[in-house]
């Protein structure tokens, strides 16, 4: 690995489209090296798309790697099949690792492993792709606003418009915070805006739950990591009424 030096960023990455009638906007939870799910559910969605006389665009939102079995393969499946990819905590890290950073975690530590018996094609390209990944993805459906980002933004329940996003210019801002939304304050929001996250299956609930906790509201906030990797299952966002398509998991790991 090369020498640890800062990253800097040069502006933030993000994604902003408004509804195209020809496409249906889908977003995928947490892969973590999940390869087969992953296909499997890329393979679903398309169908889905495919009976509504739409083409599927495909958001993925971030954590692709680690702790799962899979690594190359999983970025290759994002490369080819995914529209939009969103850089997650376990990215953010695995790239300034790469750069020198000591890693201390187990399951990265194993993806770093991997990589290094790639091809040097395969690593360039990955690299690359790593580089490339967005902060945000933000996507107008009607007078709705899609707000999709790793992990749940920081006082959500103040948005007023995420442009206000723009000046931030700070990845873990995007991927790395945890914590659980102020469902109070965010029943007062006035804003036609819905969150969309992963980043903690510790506080997933099943979608249709979730829904029903935020009926009516102005402003709602969904996650929808379901902890593919251990043992739960992978989660597609289709934007337009909130439907959900997932595979259920064919790998357990520990947590811990």
């Amino acid at each position: 690995m090369q020498t640890f030096k800062p990253l800097s960023m040069p502006g933030m990455r993000y994604f902003a489209a408004k509804e195209d009638s020809e496409l249906e906007y889908y977003s995928i939870g947490d892969v973590h090296g999940c390869y087969m799910e992953f296909v499997e559910l890329i393979h679903r969605i398309k169908e889905d798309a495919s009976a509504r006389n739409k083409r599927a665009f495909i958001i993925c939102q971030g954590d692709l790697i680690d702790r799962g079995p899979y690594f190359a393969d999983v970025i290759q499946v994002a490369m080819n099949a995914c529209d939009v990819v969103l850089l997650g905590n376990h990215e953010h890290n695995f790239v300034l690792e790469r750069l020198g950073k000591p890693c201390n975690s187990n399951s990265r530590q194993i993806s770093h492993d991997k990589f290094d018996e790639c091809s040097s094609l395969t690593q360039a390209s990955t690299m690359s792709f790593l580089n490339r990944l967005y902060n945000f993805s933000v996507v107008q459906i009607g007078d709705r606003t899609f707000f999709l980002s790793h992990a749940p933004l920081k006082n959500m329940e103040s948005y007023t418009d995420w442009k206000e996003y723009l000046h931030i210019g700070n990845a873990p801002y995007f991927c790395m915070r945890s914590s659980i939304p102020i469902d109070e304050d965010m029943k007062l929001l006035d804003e036609n805006v819905t969150f969309v996250y992963g980043h903690q299956s510790w506080e997933f609930k099943e979608l249709e739950e979730q829904k029903h906790e935020q009926a009516g509201r102005k402003a709602q906030y969904y996650n929808i990591d379901a902890g593919c990797v251990y043992g739960g299952k992978l989660v597609a966002l289709r934007l337009s009424d909130l439907g959900e398509l997932f595979v259920n998991s064919k790998v357990k790991v520990s947590k811990h």
